[in-house]
C-alpha cells in the first residue's frame, strides 16, 4: 500500500503556482495609440461624410467609430492572463479563452506576443483556433514558464 500514496513533499513538488500578468498595449505604445484614434477617427468621420442625409450622419460616424474601436479593443484596452496546472486563460476585454497543457502543439514567440496552437502543423487557421498571448515587461520568464509547462505535458513543438 506504501506505493500508491505519494508523500507530502512529492504532492508540494506538483503544484505549479499561479503566474498572472496584465498588458495594456496602448498604455506601452502611446504614440501608436494615438495614431490608431487619429486613424479610426478619420475614418469614421470620411464614413458620416459619404451619408447623404444630415440627420443621419452624426450616428453613423459614432457607429463606424465604435465598430472600429471594437475591433481592436485588445489594444486599447488591458488584458490578464493567468496560468494554473491546467492551462492558461485569457481574459481579453470582451471575452474569455483558455487553452489546456495537454491541448497545445505548437507555440510561436515573437518580440510582443506569442501563439499557443491548438494544431501540429501551421495553418492559417492558428490565430482563430490558438490562444493568443500578449507579454509585459517580464516576456522571457513567461515565455519559459510557458515552454517548462508544455515540456511537462509533453507533445509540444
Amino acid at each position: 500500500m506504501e506505493g500508491k500514496h505519494s508523500k507530502p513533499e512529492d504532492a508540494k513538488a506538483n503544484i505549479v503556482p499561479i503566474r498572472t500578468w496584465r498588458v495594456h498595449p496602448a498604455r506601452q505604445r502611446p504614440g501608436r495609440a494615438i495614431l490608431g484614434l487619429v486613424i479610426i477617427f478619420i475614418t469614421a468621420y470620411a464614413i458620416a461624410g459619404w451619408v447623404q442625409d444630415p440627420s443621419w450622419q452624426l450616428p453613423i460616424g459614432l457607429g463606424a467609430a465604435f465598430i472600429l474601436l471594437l475591433s481592436v479593443n485588445r489594444f486599447f484596452l488591458p488584458t490578464t492572463f493567468k496560468i494554473d496546472e491546467d492551462g492558461i486563460t485569457a481574459n481579453y476585454p470582451l471575452r474569455s479563452q483558455r487553452a489546456r497543457w495537454s491541448e497545445i502543439r505548437r507555440f510561436l514567440v515573437g518580440r510582443t506576443g506569442g501563439l499557443l496552437s491548438r494544431r501540429a502543423k501551421a495553418s492559417s487557421l492558428d490565430v482563430m483556433s490558438g490562444l493568443q498571448l500578449l507579454f509585459d515587461e517580464h516576456r522571457d520568464e513567461h515565455v519559459a514558464f510557458i515552454r517548462s509547462r508544455l515540456d511537462l505535458a509533453g507533445g509540444v513543438k
